[in-house]
């Protein structure tokens, strides 16, 4: 099973943190598309980082954030960086949007939660179908102040 520190359960990662060294490309997509919203540009990304062991989970979430980071750094002068940067995340879901089959593990959970949530906070019909259409406006909003991100 995975390390106590992975961010999810064991159950929902396909191998040992340790062993995604030596998987081939094809698994540790997978295991990347679990991890974060599914992009192919994070992929290019990371899939290098991938090479080396690591011995958990955890440690994979910072060495990928830290190449997030210096993308970003690059992207401040550097037009195709910035367009890579914001594909990966652009690669979020926008919240309260119908689902996409392309949600990572932790998106699918994040916006079933935020069913609920609206469910348990309104009365069915049109308190959810008001919530879904302001969810729908701040996106609109967000996205016309920040061209290329989303609301999340």
């Amino acid at each position: 099973m995975a390390s106590q520190d992975t961010p999810m359960s064991a159950a929902h990662l396909p191998l040992e943190a340790a062993s995604i060294a030596s998987s081939s490309p094809t698994q540790q997509i997978a295991v990347l598309d679990i991890l974060f919203e599914p992009s192919q540009n994070l992929h290019d990304l990371a899939l290098p980082l991938l090479q080396t062991p690591f011995n958990s989970y955890r440690e994979l979430i910072d060495r990928v954030r830290a190449e997030l980071h210096q993308l970003a750094e690059r992207a401040a002068t550097n037009e195709t960086d910035k367009k890579i940067l914001y594909d990966i995340l652009g690669s979020h879901p926008r919240l309260g949007a119908p689902k996409s089959s392309h949600l990572s593990e932790f998106s699918r959970r994040e916006q079933a939660k935020l069913a609920t949530t609206t469910a348990a906070a309104t009365s069915p019909g049109q308190g959810a179908e008001d919530e879904a259409d302001r969810l729908r406006k701040l996106n609109e909003e967000y996205e016309r102040t920040f061209p290329g991100l989303r609301y999340v």
